[in-house]
């Protein structure tokens, strides 16, 4: 591209040299136009005079935000800003800045703007949302895991690339997130209609292989009850489980399991590696032992990995998702009436065929490295992000210079070997290392030089003045760092709780075992009957003096106090259901004698009461 736009600055067509060199026409010519105000810019009188900073100045700023971006804590324009006034101010001598500087405690726009431009290396992009979890894990030693692991699992077995298989659960809604529209300029506000207000969530389960071929996707509905019509018009092949939460568990887990066997024919002959993530619903003993049986060999990823090792989260679910964007909003253009769950499986249909494609899961593999297998395909500044939670390494401790007498021969060769080492650099003590026995001899036979001996004290004691403690009489230059730091994490704190993950191969007996043991361990607690507390009634006297071992080892409830409305009267509860008087289904005056006791009524009893309703 710089050759070709040298040749058209050089007076050559445009034309000419894209169709020469292969490349797009008006891509070349807005390179030509941006080398052509550059040259212009810099062609302006007293041009140099107007920057704040010098050259190195400005390559420092350029190297931090760059470092910033790459730790994921990228800076903004506004923040961009802060930091270039406090940096003038910093700096001795202090930098001349406009008025606005120090008025508005930030740098100008068009100072920004003439700092892009002369730094070709920054652009102005929009992040990719990352959580902190995401950002520290993936580091140099959980990487090396896995990749140790898919090693293993590969010399024991040849597994070509058809039978390398990744699956990973991706989540469907019924309200899309638009794309964008052509719509008037400058408008404030444009809209665009969605299927409701707030979407129901559909798990699909997806499985691709290293060649570029995919699974029939399963389907997971948030009901009680499946219905044929809920997977009408999806891909060919394609199977619907219902699940209470919607959510993939072990049972829904252990069906797609038999799914994937049935289309995959794998078996002790013909064996296959799937790799997947760690989520609690994989790892059922169950579903182990189908996947022993059937030859599927599972490895899974490490914790919060799945953005640079999963194949489907890097190349095939962000297309999958803008096509299901995209149909969702042509659905609701010709349908005009609210999206329900029975219409998503049509919608994967379509938008399931246009990013499922071979270049796409091919492409996934390859940039993982899990095929073709590449275990250093990750770079240093791919694990920059995980440096903030590097912690500083122990405190080496010199070895004493330790004079043996005559008396000391015996253990003047083991003490000679660690003295050797330690002045060759070669060796070292640290907190995690211990001399033996022989190398430490009596203090009566040896003379410690104490010039020798390294000081450690704890932080909150005084450190003695040395000459070498002493800080210079200049002062130390000035850097971006100091101004605004760099994240670091604290100390890690052990809380407990649940057990922390990691990459492992699930078909392996010891892991199996372990899932089994922790399997019949739930099973047993569940078991348990609970304790249920013994509540007696408030009102009595009695409840005071009843001891624990009239209880049954269960735990009494205390009665609470009686609230007291009035000094003559206190609450009292009802009595219970049973101990109350039966009323009888018929009026007394209406019943026989025989059941009330009282004379049957006779004819004036009903004419006084007939006239008695009706001047009422």
């Amino acid at each position: 591209m710089r050759s070709a736009v040298e040749e058209v600055l050089g007076g050559k067509g445009v034309n000419t040299v894209a169709r020469d060199k292969g490349i797009d026409r008006m891509t070349l010519k807005r390179y030509v136009r941006k080398m052509r105000q550059d040259k212009s810019t810099v062609c302006k009188p007293n041009y140099v005079t107007k920057q704040v900073f010098t050259i190195p100045e400005e390559n420092n700023l350029s190297e931090y935000i760059l470092q910033a971006s790459r730790l994921h804590c990228g800076l903004s324009t506004k923040t961009t800003r802060k930091l270039a006034y406090q940096y003038a101010v910093a700096i001795r001598p202090p930098k001349k800045i406009p008025e606005s500087w120090s008025k508005n405690l930030s740098a100008g726009k068009d100072w920004l703007k003439d700092f892009m431009r002369r730094r070709s290396e920054l652009a102005l992009r929009t992040p990719e949302a990352t959580s902190m979890a995401r950002a520290t894990a993936f580091n140099k030693q959980t990487v090396l895991e896995f990749f140790t692991n898919v090693r293993d699992v590969r010399s024991r077995y040849p597994y070509s690339p058809q039978n390398i298989y990744n699956v990973d659960e991706t989540g469907v809604t019924t309200v899309q997130r638009p794309c964008q529209v052509l719509a008037a300029k400058g408008a404030k506000q444009v809209g665009h209609r969605t299927g409701a207000e707030r979407g129901t969530l559909i798990t699909v389960c997806c499985c691709v292989n290293a060649i570029g071929n995919s699974v029939p996707p399963f389907f997971i509905f948030p009901r009680v009850r499946f219905s044929d019509r809920m997977i009408s018009g999806c891909p060919p092949g394609s199977v619907g489980v219902a699940s209470p939460s919607g959510w993939m568990n072990a049972e829904t887990f252990l069906q797609w399991m038999k799914h994937f066997i049935n289309h995959t024919r794998c078996g002790v002959d013909n064996k296959v590696l799937l790799i997947l993530d760690n989520h609690e619903s994989h790892v059922s003993y169950e579903c182990l032992e189908l996947a022993k049986r059937s030859g599927v060999m599972m490895v899974t990823l490490p914790p919060h990995c799945s953005h640079k090792l999963q194949p489907l989260d890097r190349t095939v679910f962000g297309p999958f998702k803008r096509y299901y964007n995209s149909a969702c909003d042509d659905w609701v253009v010709e349908n005009p009436r609210p999206m329900q769950i029975t219409d998503v499986a049509a919608l994967v249909g379509r938008a399931y065929p246009l990013a499922f494609t071979p270049s796409n899961i091919t492409s996934g593999f390859a940039v993982s490295g899990i095929e073709p297998f590449n275990a250093d395909i990750f770079q240093d500044d791919d694990f920059i992000a995980a440096s903030v939670t590097d912690r500083p390494e122990p405190a080496v401790t010199a070895l004493p210079t330790i004079v043996a007498t005559s008396e000391s021969t015996g253990n003047l060769s083991s003490s000679g070997v660690h003295n050797a080492a330690a002045a060759n650099g070669s060796s070292s003590l640290t907190s995690h290392s211990r001399p033996t026995e022989n190398a430490t001899p009596s203090t009566s036979n040896v003379t410690v030089n104490s010039s020798s001996v390294a000081v450690h004290q704890s932080p909150g004691q005084a450190t003695p003045s040395t000459p070498t403690d002493i800080e210079p009489s200049h002062s130390s230059p000035i850097t971006l760092e100091k101004i605004r730091p760099f994240p670091k994490a604290g100390a890690r704190k052990s809380t407990g709780g649940r057990k922390r993950q990691k990459t492992r191969i699930l078909t392996d007996t010891p892991v199996r075992d372990e899932m089994l043991a922790i399997q019949e361990a739930r099973k047993k607690k569940s078991a348990m009957p609970c304790k249920k507390k013994l509540c007696l009634p408030r009102n009595t006297a009695e409840n005071s003096s009843i001891s624990s071992t009239q209880s049954s080892g269960r735990a009494i409830k205390k009665p609470r106090k009686q609230k007291i409305t009035d000094s003559r009267q206190t609450l009292r509860r009802p009595k219970p259901v049973c101990e109350r008087t039966v009323l009888p289904r018929k009026p007394l005056w209406m019943t026989s004698d025989k059941q009330s006791g009282r004379p049957k009524p006779t004819a004036l009893h009903l004419h006084a009461c007939i006239t008695l309703s009706v001047c009422l």
